[in-house]
């Protein structure tokens, strides 16, 4: 019997599979998915891959191939990818509560005990397929490593599911993988790899842990192990909490104006606030950056870190600060090109705070405006659940954002997180 069975469950083409599930006119035809602010390929069909489209691929680059191949293309919609998303992990944990969420399209699931895990990755393929519109592939090892191997191979087969179980089959595919192919393993890595004679999966397999671990790192061994059946990665169902936070995006165009500058950061901000209400976490110190567009493709980042009197996550007390941090780092007549914050040391709201020796003092000047301000903050997550991200927003978020707002000229509508976009049926 055998000790662990792990499946991988994997959207394919993720992004791609999702647009189509509203758009099923596009299925069979060429699409591909832009990242924010219209900027590089993030997803492809496969037929837009047949076209040699590489994944980052510049979009000014690829412009016509696009026109002469009609290339179907959408910005990126992270409101409806991220609600799929969570549909589709909640499918799979109603069929197969032992789930661990790797990723917005990836899970591993444990398959120990079942009598058939290929018949059980097929039933489970064919429920998404049905209840969800989009294809998966499923993998199936007896170690995580492995199971990335097979999801691989799953995706290029007609039924989906591929198990490794078997060590001459297994053999087999690692011979002809190339070390660079294997979950874990960077290009630096591998480089190294072959300058050792390592040069597919199978080599790495027969090789000695103990002597991987001296020439690379703890980390290589364990690869080492886990393509030889032995599980070294830990199967979590509950993933730690985030332990950071970070909210950025590019302007469409240069920006000039500080007022433009506080109505984006104040957008980024309210974000994630609101993102830190649903994990119910909180923190007491952030940073914010303000990028200068140079010569340089990267341009220049300046950024100021800011501490807090006491653990929150209310929104009006954090865009106070962070504009104001903002305010102090900006400079007249500079064109810049990003801004964003991120947050640190977060923890359980409800975690007991260490009380200052004024906190009595402060405690009576400000309880009736902190549960006030709660109040409202608890209205407006409702109402911005219920119709959609921003729907109702501070004012310092401004009410026209297209100076700033990152491109998004070919973006779908947010079928599952809007009131106004629902589809219509005629």
């Amino acid at each position: 019997m055998r000790d662990k069975i792990f499946a991988l469950a994997d959207v394919n083409n993720c992004f791609v599979s999702i647009e189509r599930v509203f758009q099923p006119h596009l299925n069979n035809k060429p699409v591909l998915v832009l990242s924010s602010n219209d900027g590089c390929v993030i997803a492809r069909s496969n037929e837009v891959k047949d076209l040699g489209i590489e994944m980052s691929a510049p979009h000014f680059k690829i412009k016509q191939l696009i026109k002469d191949h009609n290339i179907h293309i959408f910005s990126s919609n992270f409101a409806l990818y991220s609600d799929m998303s969570r549909r589709i992990m909640a499918f799979l944990k109603f069929m197969n509560p032992h789930m661990e969420v790797y990723s917005v399209d990836e899970a591993f699931l444990d398959f120990s005990g079942i009598q058939n895990p290929y018949a059980a990755a097929l039933d489970m393929r064919q429920k998404v397929s049905q209840g969800l519109g989009v294809p998966m592939s499923f993998g199936i090892a007896t170690t995580k490593t492995l199971t990335k191997i097979a999801n691989s191979l799953a995706k290029k087969s007609a039924s989906g599911v591929v198990e490794l179980l078997q060590n001459d089959i297994i053999d087999d595919v690692l011979k002809s993988l190339t070390v660079d192919k294997i979950w874990g393993i960077g290009k630096q890595t591998a480089l190294s790899l072959r300058g050792w004679g390592f040069y597919t999966a199978y080599d790495l397999k027969t090789a000695d842990p103990r002597s991987i671990r001296q020439r690379f790192s703890v980390v290589t061994e364990r690869i080492v192990r886990e393509l030889n059946g032995i599980s070294c990665l830990s199967f979590d169902e509950v993933r730690d909490s985030k332990k950071s936070m970070r909210v950025s995006k590019s302007f469409s165009q240069k920006v000039y104006a500080f007022d433009l500058i506080e109505q984006a950061l104040s957008t980024f901000t309210a974000s994630l606030c609101q993102k830190l209400r649903e994990q119910k976490q909180c923190t007491n110190a952030f940073s914010i950056f303000l990028k200068v567009k140079t010569d340089k493709p990267q341009g220049d980042l300046i950024s100021k870190e800011i501490t807090l009197s006491t653990f929150t996550n209310n929104t009006f007390t954090i865009v106070k600060a962070a504009v104001l941090a903002a305010k102090n780092l900006f400079k007249a007549n500079t064109p810049y090109k990003a801004v964003g914050i991120t947050c640190y040391n977060l923890q359980p709201e409800d975690l007991p705070q260490t009380k200052s020796l004024f906190c009595d003092k402060m405690n009576a000047n400000t309880k009736a405006r902190n549960k006030h301000q709660e109040k409202s903050l608890k209205a407006m997550d409702a109402v911005n659940n219920k119709f959609g991200k921003g729907a109702l927003r501070l004012l310092s978020e401004g009410l026209d954002q297209s100076a700033w707002k990152a491109a998004s000229d070919h973006k779908s509508q947010a079928f599952t997180t809007n009131w106004k976009e629902l589809m219509v049926v005629t």
